[in-house]
């Protein structure tokens, strides 16, 4: 058997094509490398995305414990604020106590958190809001807590301070060192809910008759003659005056500090000094100011027939839940404005006028306003857009709020008088009236006769004549 010859390729053959071993272990490191910077860079991605989804969920819880305060006028302990939290968010309770990576959140509360009965000096949570209100809220501060990387450490050596004076880029003063994350994996939801009460002044100038009041829930308390109540309050609650016959006089829902007093049988919306006598003169000119500001509608110019006048009236409808919204509607008897407030920002606000015309303020932004007749006469009803309801009446209204006002009660045309002229002079017999006499109701005495009818000539001017004297 012969051997084979050796076979070579033909000189001018082209080379022959291919991967030498170093081509492709240099081709699988650049890969790997790569690759390596993909996975770093993805993950990287994911881990600000898990921070930024964690800042929304503890704002949103932080933002449901507001409203757990506001809509259920209590204020939840440290052991009851999740159950109560993910009940007005309608979510789980794991979905509230532990974050994505299944760490548990933690709320920590001031521990000069003041609030309370007024006739206790302090008082513990949780706090549900009576007739007895609280005394001054002070340091009603909370911090949500939560880790995105290993479990909170234990909290019993960390002051509350220095969570709450911490900035966000630095782990708070006496931070374990055992806890080996970073400060931005420490999640920091800061919370005051001190702005949501307000001061609520209640002052019986009446020197022989109880002042009646409630909130709200047909539970009413008194005032003693000569003395005053104060107390602090939640956005929203309702207070309710009596009149001295215990009838329910007014009706007012709170979204800031108020002050009312009592005196001749009656509440108004007023300031005066605890001190003031009933007999004080200076009694007489606050209450004839307030008697002139606030009468109702002449009756025999706005055509109802009934003798009485139309009344203030504030409407609430709706809850502030999920994407819902409360509405206020605040009208002044028979009148060409209306005060509006909700609990969201509004989007448009409708009026129907007397005569049956409509008109629409759009591209609202604001969570309240005061919104004025652009005809000149008495509005009758309010749609509300606020939040996602829709009432149906038309493409876009929201809550639909009845007035006090009719249709066709549109009332007397202004006189042709000048309006600032026809005020300034009232307001400068207002200040000329230095004696009234409130012995037998509606008598004067000397020259305040005169001056009384000067008064009411004015008024009559600006279509708000009293019916309260014969």
């Amino acid at each position: 058997m012969k051997d084979r010859p050796f076979c070579r390729p033909p000189e001018n053959s082209p080379p022959r094509a291919g991967f030498t071993l170093i081509e492709f272990v240099g081709v699988i490191a650049i890969i790997a490398i790569l690759t390596g910077y993909g996975l770093v860079s993805v993950q990287r991605k994911l881990i600000e995305n898990r921070r930024e989804a964690e800042v929304i969920s503890v704002q949103g819880i932080a933002t449901g414990l507001s409203n757990v305060v506001r809509l259920n006028f209590t204020v939840p302990s440290s052991s009851t604020w999740s159950a109560a939290v993910a009940s007005q968010l309608n979510r789980s309770l794991s979905e509230i106590l532990t974050n994505s990576l299944g760490n548990a959140r933690v709320v920590m509360v001031d521990p000069t958190f003041q609030l309370g009965n007024p006739a206790l000096p302090f008082s513990s949570l949780p706090f549900t809001q009576t007739i007895a209100g609280t005394r001054e809220p002070r340091n009603l501060n909370f911090v949500v807590l939560s880790s995105l990387d290993g479990p909170l450490p234990a909290l019993t050596g960390i002051t509350f301070s220095n969570v709450w004076n911490s900035v966000d880029e630095a782990l708070p003063t006496g931070w374990p060192t055992s806890w080996k994350g970073k400060p931005e994996d420490l999640r920091r939801q800061r919370l005051t809910l001190t702005g949501l009460f307000y001061r609520l002044i209640l002052n019986n100038l009446d020197a022989t008759n109880n002042a009646t009041w409630g909130m709200g829930t047909g539970v009413t308390n008194n005032i003693l003659p000569n003395t005053r109540k104060e107390l602090w309050v939640v956005d929203g609650t309702a207070v309710d005056l009596h009149s001295q016959t215990g009838t329910l006089f007014a009706r007012d829902i709170l979204h800031a500090d108020a002050s009312y007093i009592y005196m001749s049988g009656r509440w108004v919306q007023a300031v005066v000094p605890a001190s003031i006598a009933i007999n004080d003169p200076a009694v007489g000119l606050i209450e004839t100011v307030d008697t002139f500001l606030d009468t109702v509608n002449n009756t025999a110019e706005t055509g109802t027939g009934s003798g009485t006048g139309v009344p203030d009236a504030t409407v609430t409808v709706g809850l502030c839940e999920g994407c819902n919204s409360e509405v206020t509607v605040k009208f002044d008897g028979c009148s060409t404005s209306v005060e509006v407030t909700s609990c969201k920002d509004l989007s448009n606000v409708v009026l129907e006028m007397c005569d049956g015309t409509q008109f629409k303020y759009d591209g609202l932004t604001e969570k309240r306003g005061t919104f004025t007749s652009p005809n000149g006469l008495n509005i009758v009803r309010v749609w509300v857009k606020s939040g996602c309801y829709m009432s149906g009446d038309g493409p876009g209204y929201g809550w639909r709020v009845e007035g006090p006002c009719t249709t066709g009660n549109c009332g007397a045309r202004p006189p042709n008088d000048n309006p600032v002229a026809v005020v300034e002079a009232a307001f400068n017999v207002i200040r000329s009236f230095t004696s009234w006499s409130n012995n037998t109701g509606c008598s004067k005495t000397g020259n305040s006769v005169t001056i009384y009818n000067q008064l009411i000539s004015h008024r009559n001017n600006l279509h708000t004549a009293s019916n309260f004297c014969p």
